[in-house]
């Protein structure tokens, strides 16, 4: 690269301050591709494979900015800037990317448009393209691409050149830059993830845990379909983080044939933050469905209490407050971040939470005779309802489990990761919501009673199933007739400590009254209950 065009486009590189981890983030990429640091880029293509592995967006203008008629090479240290300058894309952005191609908003673009897109937009020659699709071979679907298993392949190749980067997160270095919860947060996340994690094949999806107009605790579930037994890591983790709230994650095995579905596992590690089951699963397809306990203590449904916020302004349009928590309901019902939702999303979340639908001539009507929906749109269908009746959007705020306030407290967004060693595996989100509270507690239940280890007294058992982090307590009456019980579990150490519960219990009948999670992921909880019969 001439020196002139050096100075112009990227300023004196004396003036660049790296730190180490960006620095040995740099070398890691450039060694993946160029044999020394001391080597100099000379190839246009090898300059559009780093950017891609650098997690930055190779477009023609980007690529014409950097690397065009006069230049003769690229150096390390001019490649570290163009780092610092240019912001890294996510996988949403190359999904977004490829969706103005997807004319039946099916995932798919036909290979010839493209290998032209890539070329055109991409700054790539067409053998370049064929050297890149070869390597994805996994991504056709017939002679269609699919592009969101694209974008999703081209991070995974991203975390295996990161497993070349030498970082040390507890040097020295480390605990200066690092606030101390920081700190904690990295160690606990080493201890739950599995190293496989970062070269499997990762598949993200996001959803609502909320509780219905009808009483009822449901969730999105996620359907995990394998063609070949393999092992997985899925963890959830809450987008909103709520204080109490400890997330469980089900894995259970679909029965086609019966309509059915058996409970196999459940997360039963942690770091603070995300909720993570470990599972070697044969081929078959599963269901994985979160769940809180105790909902009623989290959502109590105090949405309508204090003095409504006002929707819209006095021109009939949504106030700012109002656009802003639709935008955040809107990102969470676009799950997969195609910054569309479908027909069918949106109604499966209305018949869940509200028992509503919105019929499709109508939804065509409002989005231009699209089955999709953007944001854009999104907002402009809850303005029309609005200037109906303010009364009916603010029955839609509730559903979505928002407060007076326009505060997203009486529900819990999650996001949902699952890593598999197979890449064949595929996590289908469903637009329904999960069964009943009752249908899980159940599955909790009998799982309880099967690893759990009873103690009888006089008139009644108590059992206690427990892991390191995880443990539940059921209570069983043996009396032969209807008595009444009060569980203590205060002595208990490292769970929540604020539950005493007292019910009553049919004759033979047996009840989920506990779930504990770790609160300390460093400890192993220990659990104490004493169960009184009030009788």
């Amino acid at each position: 690269m001439p020196r002139s065009q050096v100075s112009s486009v990227l300023g004196s590189t004396t003036e660049a301050n790296l730190d180490s981890d960006f620095y040995n983030e740099c070398k890691a990429i450039y060694t993946s591709v160029i044999p020394k640091c001391s080597d100099r880029i000379l190839k246009k293509s090898d300059f559009h494979k780093l950017l891609v592995y650098a997690g930055r967006n190779p477009t023609l203008t980007l690529m014409n900015k950097y690397w065009n008629e006069e230049t003769e090479f690229i150096t390390y240290t001019n490649f570290c800037k163009i780092l610092k300058e240019q912001k890294c894309f996510n996988k949403s952005d190359i999904i977004e990317m490829f969706s103005i191609l997807d004319e039946d908003n099916n995932g798919l673009v036909n290979e010839s448009k493209f290998i032209e897109f890539m070329c055109n937009e991409g700054g790539m020659i067409e053998d370049e393209v064929q050297n890149v699709l070869e390597d994805m071979s996994s991504c056709y679907r017939g002679e269609d691409i699919d592009y969101i298993k694209f974008a999703s392949k081209l991070y995974e190749n991203q975390f295996i050149i990161q497993e070349k980067l030498v970082v040390k997160p507890e040097s020295a270095r480390s605990r200066q830059t690092l606030a101390p919860n920081e700190r904690i947060l990295q160690k606990r996340k080493q201890k739950v993830y599995p190293k496989y994690t970062t070269k499997s094949f990762a598949q993200t999806n996001k959803g609502f845990i909320l509780y219905n107009n009808y009483g009822c605790l449901v969730a999105n579930c996620h359907r995990l379909r394998l063609k070949n037994s393999t092992s997985i890591f899925a963890s959830i983790s809450p987008i909103k983080p709520k204080s109490g709230i400890d997330l469980l994650l089900f894995c259970l095995k679909e029965d086609e044939e019966k309509n059915s579905a058996k409970a196999l596992c459940v997360s039963e590690i942690n770091d603070g933050q995300h909720y993570c089951l470990r599972a070697d699963l044969a081929a078959g397809n599963y269901i994985l469905i979160p769940y809180i306990y105790n909902y009623q203590k989290h959502f109590p449904r105090r949405q309508s209490q204090g003095k409504q916020k006002n929707l819209i302004d006095e021109n009939g349009n949504l106030k700012k407050d109002t656009e802003n928590i639709f935008t955040e309901i809107f990102n969470i019902l676009d799950g997969n971040d195609k910054q569309i939702i479908s027909y069918n999303q949106f109604n499966g979340f209305l018949k869940w939470v509200n028992n509503d639908i919105v019929s499709k001539e109508e939804w065509l009507s409002l989005n231009n005779g699209k089955d999709y929906c953007d944001l854009k749109n999104f907002l402009k269908m809850h303005s029309i309802e609005a200037n109906e009746s303010v009364e009916e959007l603010w029955s839609t705020l509730y559903a979505y489990g928002i407060n007076n306030s326009l505060e997203m407290d009486e529900c819990c967004p999650f996001k949902l990761e699952v890593f598999s060693e197979d890449e064949s595996a595929e996590l289908i989100p469903s637009y329904e919501f999960s069964e009943s509270l009752k249908n899980i507690e159940d599955k909790l239940l009998s799982m309880t009673l099967k690893r759990g280890k009873e103690k009888n007294m006089n008139n009644f058992s108590s059992i206690i199933y427990k892991g390191s982090q995880f443990g539940t307590v059921a209570v069983t009456n043996n009396s032969g007739k209807v008595s009444r019980f009060k569980a203590d579990l205060h002595k208990s150490t490292n769970i929540r400590d604020d539950f005493v519960n007292e019910f009553s219990l049919s004759a033979e009948e047996s009840q989920l009254v506990y779930v504990c999670v770790a609160q300390d992921t460093f400890k192993d909880i220990d659990i104490k209950s004493n169960i009184i019969s009030l009788d």
